[in-house]
């Protein structure tokens, strides 16, 4: 199976002037179209782009750690918490003198505890790999800095199992309306799957040309 995402180094972007509606008001922006997929993206300078991507390049390994560290630390919580929480059912059971369902605890809670360990280990798995691949497309955005955006974006959005930017921890309000322990347990307890973690949530697209709210494009006239 291959966890990579299809990436055409090759594509073309052109700068559009973009008209669209944001809280009924008609916005005019300069935008970075891929001429492809129709994708919109800022429009940052080459300089910027550079900066964004040596930032990338140097945080990587520290979010690296910190996922793998973060899934190590899942597994053991997962397997506290299935046993606990089997050892009660199974307890209650027994005064209740459920055998039978006592026996189905135990096998169901073995069957949650063994997926769900598996989905820990592919998470730590997958994560070295999408962090070389990080490393090795940053030097390229001094030579194609559009492209190499592209890239990176969507191996991140690839690493954080294809969730939209606006599920990034930043900006989800689950989270950002907690305090960051209460954010870390609940993320552990209820496995919430729809948070991400962005190192680069600017290179991400913005939108499409296709998307309903664009009124009208056209060219930039130099």
């Amino acid at each position: 199976m291959n966890i990579f995402p299809t990436l055409n180094i090759f594509t073309k972007f052109e700068e559009k002037i973009v008209y669209r509606f944001k809280n009924n008001k008609l916005i005019k922006n300069i935008e970075v179209i891929d001429k492809n997929s129709l994708e919109r993206y800022r429009k940052l300078s080459m300089f910027e782009i550079a900066r964004k991507t040596l930032f990338i390049f140097c945080a990587n390994p520290i979010v690296l750690i910190f996922k793998m560290s973060f899934n190590v630390v899942q597994m053991g919580f997962d397997f506290i918490k299935v046993n606990v929480d089997s050892t009660i059912d199974m307890a209650r059971d027994l005064s209740q003198n459920k055998i039978i369902k006592m026996c189905e605890t135990y096998l169901i809670s073995r069957i949650d505890l063994v997926k769900y360990l598996i989905e820990d280990i592919i998470c730590i798995v997958r994560a070295p790999f999408y962090a070389l691949a990080l490393q090795l497309a940053c030097p390229f955005s001094l030579l194609f800095p559009n492209q190499t955006r592209r890239v990176i974006a969507k191996i991140e959005k690839s690493w954080n199992y294809n969730m939209n930017v606006r599920f990034d921890f930043k900006k989800t309000k689950e989270v950002t309306k907690k305090s960051l322990w209460q954010s870390v347990i609940d993320i552990l307890y209820y496995k919430k799957q729809y948070i991400a973690f962005y190192i680069a949530p600017c290179f991400q697209p913005i939108g499409s040309l296709k998307d309903k709210n664009v009124r009208s494009f056209k060219n930039v006239t130099n």
